[in-house]
C-alpha cells in the first residue's frame, strides 16, 4: 500500500477512535489495529527478527543492579505494568556448555543479518 494509502487509512482510524458517535465508551482496543499497522509498517522487511506484542507486561525490580536483559534476580515485590505495545528483538544466549545448539544458530543468523543491513 502508498504512503498516501496509509495516511487516509491512518486518519479515519484516529476518527473512529475519537468518535464519540461510533467509540461511546472511548474503548482502547479499537485502536490496536491501527498501532498493528503502524508498526508493521516500521518493520517492513525485518518481520522475521522482529515481534509485535500487544498488551506486553513489564517488570522492574529494585534488585536488579542494571537493567539487563540477560541477568534478573527474582523478586516477588518487583512492580509491572502492561504496555500497550511493544516491539521487540529476541536475543539468544547460551547458559549452559554446548549443549544449546539453537542459541549459536539463531546468534549466527542475527549477526549476518546486521552484516547484511
Amino acid at each position: 500500500m502508498e504512503s498516501l494509502a496509509y495516511f487516509i487509512v491512518s486518519m479515519l482510524s484516529l476518527a473512529l477512535i475519537h468518535s464519540m458517535v461510533y467509540n461511546t465508551r472511548r474503548l482502547e482496543t479499537i485502536g490496536y489495529t491501527l498501532s498493528i499497522v503502524f508498526l508493521q509498517q516500521l518493520i517492513a522487511g525485518h518481520e522475521d527478527i522482529f515481534l509485535i506484542c500487544p498488551q506486553f507486561p513489564l517488570y522492574v525490580s529494585p534488585r536488579d543492579e542494571e537493567p539487563s536483559p540477560d541477568v534478573t534476580m527474582p523478586d516477588p515485590e518487583a512492580k509491572g505494568v502492561y504496555v500497550d505495545h511493544a516491539l521487540l528483538l529476541p536475543r539468544a544466549s547460551q547458559t549452559e556448555g554446548n549443549r544449546l545448539k539453537l542459541s549459536q544458530v539463531f546468534s549466527q543468523a542475527h549477526s549476518q543479518r546486521n552484516q547484511d543491513l
